[in-house]
């Protein structure tokens, strides 16, 4: 059975969308080798500390691992960037917990959702709240594209960052004004961000919800308190993915 027909079965709609071409390549690469990629993201991931290896999107990763004896698994801690690099030069690895985009529906191929995460917010310092009023709809969700091109404050993002198709459709049209700052990937995502913002470096960023509750409590004594508002027209909830190159 391929390697990813048979992921299906035993995950059910995890890998369904998936198709033949890519699961090909990895029946015949040597040794029936795959690299798993993964990212410090807490809770999705969790790289380093006691909770090591216990994120929700690893217990997943390890469910296929435990399932699909007949291939050797390597698990590959990297960022945004390389991996889809990696994936547009159709290598053989695979990365649970990604976002799809009209650009990365170009180059990768994505499972059925297998996950439904918090929708993204924007993640500011308690004392730039009241500088986002003006930027508020009456249900007190914030008008991205208003906040970016009517504000001189610094929004910033992880290059190669994915928030969902919506908030990706806005931020095309937006990520070379100089008031967005655009960080160089690396494993952590946010943390680096919110450490800029403790710097008054940047002014506000844009997390997922589970994402913001847990580096929100780990830099408690760290800086600024974080709070984080809704942004318009996102739902509670956004679909997550499994992706690979195609065959």
């Amino acid at each position: 059975m391929r390697l990813f027909s048979k992921a299906a079965w035993l995950c059910g709609a995890m890998l369904h969308g998936l198709t033949c071409g890519s699961l090909h390549a990895a029946e015949t690469k040597p040794g029936n080798a795959m690299s798993w990629c993964q990212f410090d993201l807490p809770p999705m991931y969790i790289v380093d500390g006691p909770d090591a290896g216990k994120g929700v999107v690893d217990g997943h990763v390890d469910f296929l691992i435990r399932h699909l004896l007949e291939y050797q698994h390597q698990i590959q801690v990297s960022n945004i960037r390389r991996v889809t690099e990696q994936i547009r030069n159709r290598e053989h690895v695979v990365c649970a917990g990604m976002q799809k985009n009209a650009e990365r529906e170009t180059y990768m191929l994505f499972s059925a959702p297998f996950l439904a995460a918090d929708a993204p917010s924007l993640v500011l310092p308690l004392h730039n709240l009241e500088r986002m009023r003006p930027y508020l709809n009456a249900a007190g969700e914030i008008r991205l594209s208003a906040l970016v091109e009517g504000s001189p404050m610094i929004l910033g993002i992880a290059f190669g960052r994915s928030c969902g198709r919506d908030i990706d459709s806005v931020m095309a049209g937006l990520k070379d004004r100089p008031n967005v700052l655009v960080r160089p990937a690396a494993q952590d995502l946010t943390e680096a961000l919110l450490g800029m913002m403790a710097l008054k470096r940047v002014d506000y960023t844009i997390a997922y919800g589970s994402e913001f509750r847990v580096l929100s409590a780990a830099r408690a004594n760290a800086g600024p308190e974080l709070v984080s508002l809704p942004i318009e027209g996102q739902p509670r909830y956004i679909p997550v993915y499994i992706v690979a190159p195609p065959g």
